[in-house]
């Protein structure tokens, strides 16, 4: 499964108060289903080397647009992409654009 970081920011926001903890992707969905508003997930490489930043997807649940929304620091460009309720992605472009950071880290040896 892809591995994910919650920011301290958002840790603080959401009263955990804790440092960065990992995340299953999947649990992207239940954070929108248990009413998180504007969570925002990081999703990095465990390496943490600098040449694997372009990996670095911002994930921001908007819970009123039940939209996703991956952004891409290195080319700086945004893709959206509709929730079902069951928090699948629906367009195949953007699951495409997710699968393709899923299998960098695969590569680079940081995702099951």
């Amino acid at each position: 499964m892809l591995s994910a970081v919650v920011s301290p920011k958002v840790a603080r926001e959401l009263g955990k108060g804790t440092p960065l903890r990992p995340l299953d992707f999947s649990i992207l969905s239940m954070l929108y289903g248990a009413g998180g508003h504007g969570v925002k997930l990081y999703l990095i490489p465990k390496t943490g080397l600098a040449h694997y930043r372009n990996v670095l997807q911002r994930v921001e649940v908007l819970e009123e647009q039940k939209l996703i929304e991956i952004y891409r620091p290195n080319t700086k460009t945004a893709r959206w992409a509709r929730l079902t309720p069951t928090g699948m992605l629906l367009t195949h472009r953007y699951f495409t654009e997710v699968q393709r950071a899923v299998n960098l880290m695969k590569y680079v040896g940081v995702a099951a």
